[in-house]
């Protein structure tokens, strides 16, 4: 067969096709693979004959984007033709409730097909595709589609994925090969060529060869079913390459993928239009769903959002295509982004964690650890060193320039007026999309845990535009943002009061505010809180030195799913109470090393290391000076709240304790600076009257908590009256 070409015999023979007559589809898709990892594209380190080969008969598409940089969110995306955001499905691996008819081949069902699935779903989907509360695939085996019934069928090669590359050493798979390190002829710009970096892109570059001996005896089985001839094939991986910083990351290298479509002759009228074999159109995965539709001669669900790339009914062009990413693992790290081909804006709305986010999938790669490890000792302090840094805010790249994405342009003067139309764009497309991708994962988990998200918000009026606008400022905050940070996190919305706590977690980080509210307290200590809400705020409060705050808090939540995302991304501010966090360890997992490793408590080489810690009982001892037992003096402004065990109201000369945690059992007495008592009690529900003119008191406070034997805490209160 020779390149697809909208030729005359073409349209004449698709005239004399039936009207009820409809193609096949077959959907090859393998993993974790960007374009550029194979010969059709351009990579010159191996050869793949096979796609090639059927590349060069059908057609190529040079600017395909998976829209999620993982397998679950892009495959969500790929199944019900939407963007994975519009139902909240873009979180890795969070299974969550789908209205039934979002999925295409439940819906291709009604129509005659009958479809078939084999290998990974990962469709981020609570229901069964097998049973009969979603069955929306009838089987694995297209073979056993009856010749007269048409077929939609999905199969994945599973062996490209990183799975496969997350440590091999030492079991001797690498050891068996056909691409070594040294054969490797480039990397993107933006990874340095260390050791092992290397040595995982070659290994991969294997796998893919594998895939290509994959493809050729799929391209076999179909023609030895006679039905070859009635089958439009396309061909691509779930997401873009699993070397450092791609998969999981809306880079180029983590969301283009290679794409192939081949159209036989009966159906070549129905290809995309004037390619002569390559197409530059933008496409992404929530257009294949609206394709198949097309291809079909049947309209367009009305709830998908792609287009239709070719068929009866294709649609132009997009302006863009919508990229995002959730998670990397428990660390929730949100970003969107669009990119044109020209020019790529990403906004990440958490700017104190890192981009390159510890978690423990891919840090298995020895890739990801000789990298960091490389950057722990100081080697670079160039582009290859942005990963293990907090993210900025906004990044902006002039791909045609910058393929590899390594100059960010957003804060270029000469760039400016261009950066504001692409966050303006941007801006545009979260909300024209209707993202909900802003939750939290215990949001997620609790408030939507029996419903779809998208009913949840769609039936309850949900205001998602000051979601947005409270991720937008928590991402952007300055000082002068402090005020607006305190109103919203004072909403009776639980996902407002997280974001307005990420800014303000972000405006002490950054050292652009120097005293915090008392809110941040309040919100930390507050056990009626959301966790993730509390967590958030007692890092705000270790970025503030308030050390005694936040130990009992990290030490027992340090394995909460919730938390351990949150607290690990510290970094080195851990350090001073290093050893109360070792004196709360209990469980090794990879969250609790990687949060002793930034402590200073344990080597970065035992990150992956199951044997016993090696310890540095000298950085243990160097930080064991916190002395919690007592509170250090804290200045409190009129009708402000201080916790301790309790909360204490500061009014004109009266102390009123309302206990966030009420012992069953407790004692309460207050004494004067000078050791004079002024009053006691055993009441909390009445006042005590103090001498307005002394300030300043030493108080005790005996508590019984439920099971426990009492114990008492004591410090100093700095009140202020009028």
């Amino acid at each position: 067969m020779k390149r697809i070409q909208i030729l005359l015999f073409c349209t004449l023979w698709a005239l004399g096709l039936q009207a009820s007559e409809k193609p096949n589809f077959l959907v090859l898709m393998f993993e974790d693979t960007s374009d550029d990892y194979l010969s059709a594209f351009g990579n010159t380190t191996i050869k793949t004959p096979n796609f090639d080969k059927l590349a060069d008969e059908g057609i190529l598409f040079t600017n395909a984007y998976s829209n999620g940089p993982q397998c679950s969110p892009a495959r969500s995306t790929f199944i019900r033709g939407m963007y994975a955001t519009t139902v909240g499905a873009e979180w890795h691996r969070m299974d969550v409730a789908t209205p039934d008819d979002f999925f295409f081949p439940r819906l291709l069902q009604r129509e005659g097909y009958k479809t078939y699935l084999s290998g990974k779903h990962d469709f981020n989907t609570s229901k069964d595709h097998w049973k009969n509360e979603l069955k929306i695939f009838d089987g694995t085996d297209y073979t056993q589609c009856p010749a007269d019934v048409p077929f939609y069928g999905q199969y994945n090669f599973f062996d490209t994925h990183m799975s496969r590359i997350t440590d091999t050493r030492k079991d001797g798979q690498r050891d068996d090969r056909t691409v070594i390190a040294d054969d490797v002829d480039s990397l993107d710009a933006y990874l340095p060529h260390t050791q092992w970096v290397m040595d995982d892109h070659a290994y991969h570059l294997h796998k893919i060869k594998l895939f290509d001996d994959w493809l050729k005896g799929q391209l076999d089985k179909l023609e030895a079913t006679g039905r070859a001839d009635n089958t439009i094939i396309f061909v691509t991986s779930d997401h873009g390459g699993c070397l450092p910083g791609s998969k999981g990351y809306i880079r180029e290298a983590g969301v283009e993928v290679p794409l192939i479509a081949y159209f036989p002759p009966k159906w070549a009228h129905l290809a995309p239009v004037n390619t002569e074999g390559i197409c530059s159109e933008i496409v992404e995965f929530a257009d294949f769903g609206p394709t198949f539709f097309s291809l079909a001669a049947l309209d367009k669900p009305a709830h998908m959002q792609g287009r239709a790339i070719c068929g009866e009914n294709r649609e132009e062009p997009k302006e863009y295509a919508y990229l995002y990413k959730a998670n990397q693992a428990p660390n929730f790290i949100p970003a969107r982004g669009i990119t044109d081909t020209q020019y790529k804006i990403i906004w990440n709305y958490n700017t104190v964690f890192p981009s390159g986010a510890r978690q423990d999938f891919q840090w298995k790669m020895p890739g990801y650890r000789d990298w960091e490890a490389h950057w722990r000792n100081g080697e670079y302090t160039d582009m290859h060193s942005y990963f293990f840094e907090p993210m900025q805010t906004i990044e902006f790249y002039d791909l045609k320039n910058d393929p590899g994405e390594t100059v960010n342009l957003a804060n270029d003067p000469a760039y400016a007026i261009l950066v504001q139309e692409y966050k303006d764009k941007l801006k545009g497309a979260v909300r024209q999309t209707k993202d909900l991708g802003f939750f939290p994962q215990s949001i997620r988990k609790t408030q939507f845990s029996s419903k779809a998200v998208y009913d949840y918000v769609t039936e309850t009026g949900f205001d998602m535009e000051a979601v947005y606008e409270a991720a937008e400022l928590a991402s952007m905050a300055e000082a002068k943002d402090a005020a607006r940070l305190m109103d919203l996190m004072n909403s009776p919305e639980t996902v407002i009061r997280y974001w307005a706590s990420v800014g303000m977690l972000r405006l002490r980080f950054h050292n652009k505010i120097e005293a915090l509210p008392s809110l941040v307290n309040k919100l930390a200590h507050n056990e009626d809180e959301n966790i993730e809400v509390r967590c958030i705020n007692h890092c705000t409060l270790l970025c503030d030195a308030q050390f005694c705050e936040v130990v009992d808090f990290f030490r027992t939540n340090m394995t909460n799913d919730y938390c351990k995302g949150i607290i690990h991304n510290m970094g080195d501010r851990l350090r001073p109470i290093a050893a109360e966090l070792y004196k709360g360890f209990k469980k090794q997992n990879f969250y609790t090393k990687s949060l002793l490793i930034n402590a200073g408590i344990v080597p970065y080489e035992e990150l992956i290391d199951h044997s016993n810690l090696t310890i540095d009982s000298a950085v243990i001892q160097a930080s064991d000076t916190l002395d919690c037992q007592s509170v250090n003096t804290t200045e409190l402004m009129e009708e402000t709240t201080f916790y301790l065990p309790g909360t204490f109201y500061v009014g004109t000369g009266t102390f009123r304790p309302e206990f966030s945690r009420m012992p069953d059992k407790y004692s309460f007495q207050v004494f004067s600076v000078n050791g004079q008592r002024l009053f006691a009690s055993r009441n909390p529900e009445h006042g005590w009257a103090g001498d307005p003119n002394e300030p300043l008191c030493i108080w005790e406070l005996k508590y019984r908590l439920p099971g426990q034997k009492p114990q008492r805490t004591s410090g100093k209160v700095m009140v202020f009256v009028d």
